[in-house]
């Protein structure tokens, strides 16, 4: 097993099994009195098991427990089963080219057992309903600041998913000089109503700044 595997896992509600996915496939273990010991799994290789190369996992904790796995490149979803056979997909990522996307692995969090983020490509931040298996929500612009494009770091947001707070990188060339420099951005929902604030890291954790 490589560090590329190892760079996503997730436990089941029961803490009986272990998930372990990233860029070479998907694998399950056992948990049982103190000990590890692997049950399925399914390599990104092999064409006739082939999971496929994972940049996020996510265990449920409905009833039966299924597994959601965002597909490299691609950014779809899909929904394995105890077993690690696909079980559903929701097909709303949009095409990334290369490796970059393994970076981002900060879109899990304590508070996601209802709804989980997820980064579906581009700009969009999208809102996963894990109980439903669907996406409730896509909020299309929400990695962009003066239509500019910033590279997505890190979100988080309420157990509800109605406050969300990212965190992205801007990166632009101005007089043939690059410059780098952090953004936060804020999404709320209120009823039907709906806003998306993009502030500097700066202003926002400057002490003597006015509160967001």
């Amino acid at each position: 097993m490589t560090a590329e595997e190892l760079s996503k896992l997730d436990v089941s509600p029961n803490g009986d099994s272990l998930f372990v996915s990233g860029m070479d496939g998907t694998s399950k273990y056992q948990i049982k009195n103190g000990e590890i010991s692997p049950l399925y799994r399914k390599d990104s290789s092999l064409s006739l098991t082939a999971a496929p190369k994972v940049v996020q996992i996510k265990v449920t904790k409905a009833n039966p427990s299924f597994a959601v796995l965002q597909e490299h490149n691609s950014n779809h979803l899909i929904m394995m089963n105890a077993d690690l056979n696909a079980v559903g997909t929701s097909n709303t990522g949009t095409f990334e080219e290369g490796d970059s996307k393994q970076a981002f692995k900060s879109f899990r969090h304590s508070l996601d057992d209802s709804y989980m983020l997820y980064r579906s490509g581009g700009s969009k931040l999208d809102i996963f309903d894990l109980s439903k298996g669907v996406v409730d929500e896509s909020i299309p612009t929400f990695w962009v600041t003066n239509n500019l494009p910033a590279t997505p770091i890190a979100a988080v947001s309420t157990p509800d998913a109605n406050k969300i707070l990212g965190l992205s990188l801007l990166t632009q060339t101005l007089n043939g000089q690059e410059s780098r420099s952090n953004l936060f951005h804020y999404y709320e929902r209120v009823g039907e109503k709906t806003e998306v604030l993009v502030l500097p890291e700066k202003k926002v954790l400057d002490q003597n700044s006015r509160p967001v």
